[in-house]
């Protein structure tokens, strides 16, 4: 589960994913009181003490917002206290030894860098980069989003929309 989630999209999506109630109960359930991320947070978890099963056969439809996307700015402003990150890194020092947590780790704080230099709040998504560094020093794209953080808003939204994978 970690090697796909820290190198592309997320595998799970929450509206078409089924979870025995046991496996869910657990791990406490879907955590309350957070607005973005609970669902990563929840799948890492889950994807820590079970196996994850996948079925390449199509079972549902899913329509992204434009906001979701590059075409158009993030809808989601990253919650100031990261308690998702501090979950996960919780989750990662009791596992240190699980494939890929780490670097699932590293793609959420990837994640925060790039909603803040969408936004254009350079220094925030700068923070945020060498979080993600820190914990995946492969990751070319955060190096590519510290060189971006240093361009006017407008020009790194052009970049995003013209580059950016749909």
């Amino acid at each position: 589960y970690f090697e796909v989630a820290s190198c592309s999209h997320p595998p799970i999506w929450s509206s078409a994913t089924v979870v025995k109630r046991r496996a869910l109960q657990a791990i406490g359930g879907f955590p309350l009181g957070i607005k973005s991320g609970e669902d990563l947070l929840t799948w890492a978890r889950l994807a820590v003490h079970n196996q994850i099963g996948y079925t390449t056969t199509p079972l549902a439809v899913f329509i992204q917002e434009a906001a979701h996307t590059y075409a158009d700015v993030p809808n989601r402003i990253p919650e100031k206290k990261d308690i998702v990150g501090e979950e996960l890194e919780k989750l990662l020092q009791l596992n240190p030894t699980v494939y890929k947590l780490k670097h699932y780790v590293s793609t959420w704080k990837k994640m925060r860098a790039s909603i803040y230099l969408r936004l254009g709040k350079s220094r925030l998504s700068r923070a945020e980069s060498l979080q993600s560094l820190f914990l995946n020093p492969f990751n070319k794209k955060v190096y590519f989003y510290i060189l971006l953080s240093i361009l006017p808003k407008q020009m790194i939204n052009t970049i995003f929309k013209k580059f950016g994978t749909k």
